[in-house]
């Protein structure tokens, strides 16, 4: 297959302060040729020895431009099989631009059916039930969806993130489960219990829904992240045992009630191995779970997926039995579009039908198509290790050929200036435990090609009792992780090897202190990738206290009305689009309190002040220069190489640039 060329921005205007990017896919063809030719107001040529990983990246400065004028660009790419041209044409502009770097990533991590009901008419789709009372009503869907989202995002935009990493919003099983000791039903409101990759799930909304979606947070400069799973599927449950006729239960679909007193999901199942050849067939591990470590077992106890196999057994039974029910307009609502025509593997065509792969390729395939289909901007992959790091560097691959098919497909419409964009596709793993913030290359980022490992260093372990956690980043440890923004690209998509440091999860436990400003302070100004677990911010409490499961005391409902008027919220707001629109705050080299950042995303140097009004910018700004403190909006001229603010401390920080936060729309 011919190489895939991109060049961001696709836009007419290129900024004084951006970089023009040109990047290639080689789709398992390597390239051999490479020319990039630039024609009008300035001449400039380049070769494949130009390009970095890939990748050619050339600053406007670089090419001494001033504003209205128009530069023409020509691009073509070889590779054995075939050669791929692009052009395009940019007028110069001055204008502000979002300068955006995952290495920057400000990630908030919701449970969307947790956060707000934007359509209550999908609260019982598939006969999904949640009218219990108390802690038996803690692993229901409580209504939340991706419309909630959207409806939202005035809430985003304040708190300032920069990507947003929701739950799985693909079909998950339709039935309960057993909750923990058979205390409550267990649905899979959280997403990771799969049951097709290839169809929303309807109580998450419709694909023109989670399209909104998308569009609105893209235009906010808000990157989406999807939740993915492909180490396993959802348990057995009696409504997809009734509907798709598989194994044997004595109950009706939409059964849901106790057994002598405990929620026994299994009740009357029988388990004798033929009756449920037609469930996931040979491509699960089930019944006599096979050892093999990390790879080669079962996570949890679920239908662990034969990730190994390197010939095709086929679709799954049950996909199969799901697809041929499931036809006209009732269904094409939650279809995902790009699964019917599909080009990977040297095979095209609709990827629901037979390609005569093995199983993790049509995961591939299937969750790259999200990407295809929306411009998904990345994945958090979860339970990484329990995954051969190859088949992570095979969707990586996947779903960097998927997002540049997207920015340059016409008949994708995009109202959001997403296409403009220049990151390659990022992609954060789960490795529960993980603490080695200064890793490079190896199985998960050389191999397995991810560019983010989450940071388990403050809150680690599952099996929560309850307690809050009370470890959080402190200002003492923003100097040792400067390091983190001085390591590789292990992969060469541009995003270099990094962490996303967390504080509160659903897996580990909720961090709450008596002054959670402080603990908004250490964590969102914390050198690499970060990311707040929903409520973080407004201090949304643990939940369902009695149900004896730690995870479920994580997950409960969004405080949002009272978030939106916290004075917290405030604050976690002001320290996140000091974050945002200054890329030197998480990807930037220095010390502790004085950062510098130059690369794709322009030029920014930020200071912040924690010890008193008086703020050291000797170095970073000259004398004369006018700065801005971004908590408050106030201004003030460096003199004697220091400025002087109100505040001073980790619950009113002072947070110097020299970028004017009133030309990003922000207000105080």
């Amino acid at each position: 297959m011919e190489p895939g060329v991109l060049l961001s921005p696709a836009s007419a205007s290129l900024n004084l302060t951006g970089a023009l990017t040109i990047s290639y896919v080689e789709n398992n063809a390597t390239v051999s040729q490479a020319s990039v030719s630039i024609s009008g107001a300035v001449s400039k040529s380049y070769t494949l020895s130009d390009f970095t990983n890939k990748t050619l990246n050339i600053p406007v400065s670089s090419l001494n431009l001033s504003a209205d004028q128009t530069i023409h660009v020509s691009v073509s790419i070889t590779n054995s099989e075939g050669t791929t041209t692009a052009s395009a044409s940019y007028t110069i502009t001055d204008s502000v631009e979002d300068p955006f770097t995952w290495d920057n990533a400000n990630v908030y991590f919701v449970l969307t059916d947790r956060f707000a009901n934007g359509d209550p008419s999908n609260d019982h789709s598939y006969g999904r039930q949640n009218g219990l009372s108390g802690d038996e009503n803690v692993a229901t869907f409580h209504g939340g969806d991706i419309k909630g989202l959207t409806q939202n995002i005035d809430y985003f935009k304040k708190l300032g993130i920069n990507a947003i990493w929701i739950t799985a919003p693909y079909e998950q099983v339709h039935g309960w489960v057993s909750g923990k000791d058979k205390k409550f039903p267990h649905y899979a409101f959280h997403g990771y219990y799969t049951l097709d990759w290839t169809y929303m799930d309807r109580n998450m909304g419709t694909i023109d829904e989670f399209r909104t979606f998308v569009q609105t947070f893209h235009a906010e400069g808000i990157r989406v992240v999807l939740d993915v799973v492909i180490n396993h599927v959802g348990y057995n449950n009696v409504a997809d045992m009734v509907e798709y006729n598989h194994g044997y239960t004595p109950h009706q679909k939409d059964w849901l009630e106790k057994v002598d007193g405990k929620w026994d999901a299994n009740d009357g199942v029988n388990w004798d191995h033929s009756v449920w050849e037609s469930w996931w067939g040979p491509w699960i591990r089930s019944f006599a779970y096979e050892g093999g470590g990390e790879y080669g077992g079962s996570c949890g106890g679920l239908p662990d997926i034969r990730s190994e196999l390197s010939s095709s057994v086929g679709i799954a039974p049950v996909l199969l039995t799901k697809w041929g029910q499931e036809s006209g307009a009732a269904f094409d609502a939650y279809k995902l579009p790009a699964i019917a025509n599909v080009d990977w593997y040297g095979k095209s065509g609709d990827w629901r039908t037979d390609k005569n792969v093995p199983p993790v390729d049509y995961q591939i395939v299937w969750l790259s198509a999200w990407v295809r289909e929306f411009g998904i901007d990345g994945f958090r992959c979860d339970t990484a290790k329990h995954v051969e790091p190859q088949y992570w560097g095979r969707l990586k691959d996947a779903c960097e050929a998927a997002l540049v098919a997207w920015r340059n497909d016409p008949s994708k419409v995009d109202t959001s200036g997403a296409k403009n964009w220049t990151q390659g596709f990022w992609m954060t793993g789960e490795c529960f435990g993980w603490t080695s913030i200064d890793a490079t290359g190896g199985d998960y980022y050389g191999t397995g090609k991810f560019d983010s490992m989450i940071n388990f260093t403050f809150n680690g372990g599952n099996n929560w009792d309850g307690n809050y956690r009370t470890n959080y980043p402190k200002p003492s440890n923003w100097g040792n992780y400067l390091s983190i923004n001085s390591k590789a690209d292990s992969d060469g998509n541009g995003n270099r090897d990094n962490v996303l440091t967390y504080i509160s999860s659903h897996d580990t436990a909720l961090t709450r202190v008596g002054d959670q400003k402080a603990v908004g302070t250490g964590l969102i100004l914390l050198p690499g990738g970060i990311q707040i677990y929903y409520g973080d911010e407004s201090y949304r409490e643990k939940a369902y206290t009695g149900c004896g499961d730690g995870d479920m005391m994580t997950r409960g409902d969004m405080n949002l009305d009272a978030a939106k008027t916290s004075d917290l919220t405030k604050h976690w707001g002001k320290l996140g689009n000091f974050r945002k629109y200054n890329p030197a705050v998480g990807a930037g080299t220095g010390s502790a309190y004085k950062r510098s950042y130059s690369g794709p995303a322009g030029e920014n140097k930020v200071a912040i002040g924690i010890s008193g009004s008086n703020v050291d910018v000797q170095g970073l700004f000259s004398n004369g220069t006018k700065v801005y403190n971004w908590y408050d909006g106030t201004n003030a001229t460096v003199s004697n190489g220091s400025v002087s603010f109100s505040g001073g401390s980790e619950t009113q920080p002072i947070l110097v640039s020299e970028k004017n936060p009133a030309d990003y729309g922000l207000s105080f």
